[in-house]
């Protein structure tokens, strides 16, 4: 079992505005360079982004459930719309940050986050 945690946290995808542990979906898309709205020049290097695991265990079904995610996600865009209400801890109480990932948890095949964030979902027409 490849620990992709590890890598995907390290320190090396550190900005001032974006910590490694902390969530940013830009951090693994390539930078334009200097000026690129988006990307602070945290481009992957080769080997260092491996949601699907490597080698020969390389999860066989990754093209599939690529697809498969992204005609969820497109359907769900498509039938509701997503407003943001508050960020919550996970006693259910209001919190003034955004979720980070739960230390506690390494080890056990998933790192989950430490709160939580609370949607208004309304069904379009």
């Amino acid at each position: 079992m490849v620990p992709s945690w590890l890598a995907h946290t390290d320190e090396e995808w550190s900005t001032p505005e974006h910590p490694a542990r902390s969530f940013w979906a830009e951090r693994f898309l390539p930078s334009k360079g200097p000026g690129d709205s988006g990307t602070t020049g945290t481009t992957p290097k080769p080997g260092t982004y491996f949601p699907f695991g490597g080698g020969t265990s390389m999860c066989p079904g990754r093209f599939f459930a690529k697809q498969e995610v992204l005609i969820a996600v497109a359907i769900f865009i498509w039938k509701f719309e997503v407003e943001f209400v508050e960020f919550i801890a996970m006693d259910g109480k209001k919190s003034d940050r955004g979720p980070e990932l739960d230390i506690r948890n390494v080890g056990a095949g998933a790192v989950v986050p430490d709160r939580d964030l609370r949607v208004r979902l309304r069904r379009r027409g």
